[in-house]
Parts: structure tokens; sequence; C-alpha cells
């Protein structure tokens, strides 16, 4: 039976209740590809959990953009549960991915758990280079300022120098042990390296590669984030155990600014003033003066006996002319401080959904916003002057225990041969877009329901089919009593002739 890639799924969500004489008409025992226990993803056991959709119970709306009066702000309501579709979907890891940078609108470099970096061309999503000589997970890329060269590290320490002009590998450097970040130079072809055994700094070029210098800290605690200052001719780093160290790039000297932290995990500076920001696992940040090497303040972002628990993942200053920054944790806090006025400004979010990592997007001159992933996969985006959401969130819905079994299913007909790995992966992205949309455009309720069982069977060619069985289901606005014997998932390919109006 043929199998046609799908361009498009719609996913139409039933529930009936439904008497015993009906069972055979809605599914035939012979159609069954297999029965799928609904484990709990979140622990391994083999208990039936819940699978919790929201939505809001209004009329979609657009979220006002107007400015507030720069007030603290707990958004008290949930997430709009809306989002943009994504405009291409690149299946570049056979596992996880652990980095994926851009050079302007022309190269993206994507590397992960699979010991191997990509690169695309970004107009038309081409892979033009693939970069296989690395020995472990590879968490770092970077493109050179000019982007004519791209760099990309291993956690081994061993770093790849490929060219984009020639699409071609050109050498490796295998100098730093336990690579733990790169950066290369604002206006030179140099590159910088921090990892176990200090920061290393190399002068490349297409031909050849030339070690320059290695800055070696006294203490044997290993560097685990650097700045290029805005002159080109310092470096601020930030060590395991809490020191922060400015070097002279040129004659080697080095500062050691007096914090007081016990560790450090992050670090930004100021895009045109002498400032840099640290943070540490005891949930603060370090405000520095890099002219003089001073301590200006210390924001506590967590008080109490919590603190110990909660862990700065990231910090990132304003690029605009505001003197803000945002900070995310482990613990699921993102928050906008004023280090001018040293006020919290807003609360973006206070979950259980640990941040990732943030960004700040400028749109313009006056809109700013925040864009911040969440552990679980969500992303979500921010008006920064107004502390609201915008209408743009994306989960992943293959982490439920529902998209659970759909993998399980997928997997299964790869290992077959039935479809390819990569129409396997288009199926799970188009799940995750389909709930989406329907989460934010259709449904208006909030539902909640568990089911002993799931049934996954293919109906046809074009016609997926997945039913689930004695499903307690509740309604928030209609609460259905007892329990419902099928909820019936139908995805099917909409560009086929006779689905055209589906």
């Amino acid at each position: 039976m043929a199998f046609r890639p799908w361009r498009k799924v719609v996913v139409d969500v039933r529930y009936t209740v439904m008497e015993e004489s009906m069972e055979e008409e809605l599914l035939n025992e012979e159609d069954i590809v297999h029965i799928i226990p609904l484990y709990d993803s979140t622990n391994g056991s083999s208990e039936v959990t819940n699978m919790t959709c929201d939505a809001s119970e209004d009329e979609d709306e657009d979220v006002g953009l107007t400015e507030s009066n720069d007030k603290e702000m707990h958004p008290e309501e949930g997430f709009p549960n809306s989002i943009t579709e994504a405009d291409s979907i690149i299946p570049a890891c056979k596992d996880e991915a652990f980095v994926v940078t851009c050079f302007k609108d022309r190269w993206l470099a994507v590397g992960g758990k699979d010991d191997q970096a990509l690169l695309y061309n970004l107009p038309d999503m081409e892979l033009v280079l693939r970069i296989d000589e690395h020995k472990d997970s590879v968490i770092c890329a970077e493109f050179s300022a000019e982007g004519h060269l791209l760099a990309t590290g291993d956690m081994s320490g061993l770093i790849v120098i490929s060219s984009t002009t020639d699409l071609r590998r050109c050498f490796s450097i295998d100098d730093c042990e336990e690579l733990s970040w790169m950066q290369w130079h604002s206006s030179a072809g140099i590159l910088f390296a921090g990892g176990e055994n200090g920061i290393w700094m190399w002068l490349i070029t297409k031909e050849a590669v030339r070690q320059t210098k290695v800055y070696v800290f006294d203490s044997s605690t290993p560097s685990i984030g650097a700045k290029l200052l805005n002159d080109g001719k310092r470096l601020l780093s930030c060590y395991e155990n809490g020191s922060v160290i400015l070097w002279s790039l040129k004659d080697e000297k080095s500062i050691n600014i007096i914090t007081g932290a016990g560790s450090s995990t992050c670090l930004d500076i100021h895009y045109n003033s002498p400032l840099a920001i640290i943070g540490d696992h005891m949930a603060r940040c370090y405000f520095i003066n890099t002219e003089t090497a001073k301590i200006l303040r210390i924001f506590t972002v967590v008080e109490g006996d919590a603190a110990s628990e909660v862990t700065i993942e990231c910090v990132k200053f304003c690029p605009g002319k505001e003197s803000w920054f945002v900070v995310g944790t482990n613990s699921g806090l993102l928050v906008i401080y004023d280090f001018k006025s040293s006020t919290l400004r807003h609360i973006l979010k206070d979950d259980t959904d640990p941040v990732v990592t943030c960004s700040w997007y400028m749109a313009d001159f006056n809109g700013m916003y925040i864009i911040s992933a969440g552990y679980s996969g969500m992303i979500k985006m921010w008006n920064s002057r107004s502390g609201l959401p915008l209408l743009m969130s994306y989960q992943l819905y293959r982490s439920t225990t529902l998209g659970m079994a759909l993998r399980s299913t997928l997997d299964e007909f790869v290992e077959d041969g039935t479809i390819t790995p990569s129409l396997a992966q288009t199926v799970l992205t188009t799940f995750d877009k389909c709930i989406n949309r329907a989460l934010s455009q259709r449904v208006k309720n909030k539902v909640n329901f568990k089911a002993d069982k799931l049934k996954a069977y293919r109906f046809c060619d074009n016609v997926w089919t997945f039913v689930m069985e004695n499903v307690e289901f509740r309604d928030v606005a209609h609460p259905v009593d007892g329990v419902v014997d099928r909820v019936k998932i139908v995805a099917c390919d909409a560009s086929a002739a006779k689905l055209a109006n589906t």
C-alpha cells in the first residue's frame, strides 16, 4: 500500500457516550496495529495519567501592546494559547539538539547529541555541509564576524573550523579540555574558547590556525562563560567557583573582581556601557562596573531558604536605551529589573517550568519583546514594557501521554520500514502544530481526560485514526457523568482531492 507524505494534517477531536452495540461500527479489530498502554512520561510508571489541555474561554483577541505605568505585574491569567506556525521544519539532529545559531538570514548551524554539526543555507533550508569529525556532543557553534568561518565545538574540547565560502571543513583544534563556551572576536579573525584548562585564543585564517595565547587562572576551576568587552581589548570571564576575572588580551594581565559569590552560572555585558551582570547558584545577580572592576549592587531574585535551590540560568541586558535586564531561573521565574532604580519591573512568569534561555527581540525602537524557552519545550513571548504576554506560544504536545503513544507508534513503523524517519518527524511536528492551533482557535473550554488504552491503526493511505477507550472526561463548562467509551482522533491529508474541504 503506497504511503504518501502528508502536506497538511487536520486533527478532528470528537467525544461521545456510546452504547455497546456501536462498538463494532467504530472499530474493527483487524484494523488494529497494536495497543499502547498510556504510561506516565514523567516518571516512567505505568499508572494512568491526566492529559490537560487549557484554552481561553473567551474569544481570541489580540493582546494590547500599550505601555503600562512601569509597575510590577503578576500575570494571573494563563498564557494565551495561540501560535505562530513555523515556516519550515528541519529534521536536523538524530537526537537532542544542543545548539542552534544563525548568521543573519544566510546560514543556520545546528549541533547536538549525535556528535555532529550541520550547516544549512537559510533561504532554501538546504543542508550544505555535514561536520561529523566531532568526538562528543556538539554544544557550541559560532560564526565569525563576517560569516566566512564557522567554529563548532564538542564537550570533549574538539573544535572544527569550516569555511562557509567553500563549504568545506578546514581544520580542527584539540587544545581545550571539556569545552564550556566559544566566542569570535567582533572585528578580527580571533577565536576564544574556555574550559577545564583555561581560556584559549587562536588567530585563524582559512589556511591555518595559530595558537596565540592561553589565559590560565591561578585556581584549577574551569571557565564557564566569558564576554568580550566593547573595546575589543579585554575579556570578562566567570568561573565555576564564583571567581570573576577581567583579562587584558594584549599583555595577559588580569584583575580579580571580588563579588563574594560561591559560584557562577552565566553572564552578560551591556552593549554600550561598562556594565556586566553575573548569575550564581543562590538566586543572586551581581552588577559590576567593568571600568573600575567594582561590584555596584547585588540583586536577590529569590529570598529566604528557597534561594539555595534556585539557579540563575540566564541574564540578558536590554539592547535598547532602557536600563533593564531580564533574569530566568531553574525554578520557572522570569523577571525584568531596572538596574538604575534597583527595582523589579515585571514578573513575566513564575511557574514550575524551568527557564532554559531567554532573549530580547527588537521589532523597532518602540517594540521590545522578551522570548523565553522552557524545559518543557514551551516558547513564550512578552511585551517588555507592559509585561503582558503576546499571542505567541508553542508547546511540544508530543511529550504528553497521547504524544508519547504516537511517537511509539511511529517508531515501530520506521523500524519495520513502513515509513521513513523524516516522515515520522513531519508527523510529530504536524501533531504539535495542530494541537496548538486547535486549542488556540477552536476549543473554548478547559478539558481534562484520562484513559486506559490508546488503540492506533491506519485507516487508509492518507488517514490515521487514534481511538482511546474508557475515557474519564470532564469539561468545565458541560460536565459529562460516567465514562466515555471512545474518544476518536482523526488525522488526514487535507490536500487529497476528496478531503480538500475538510
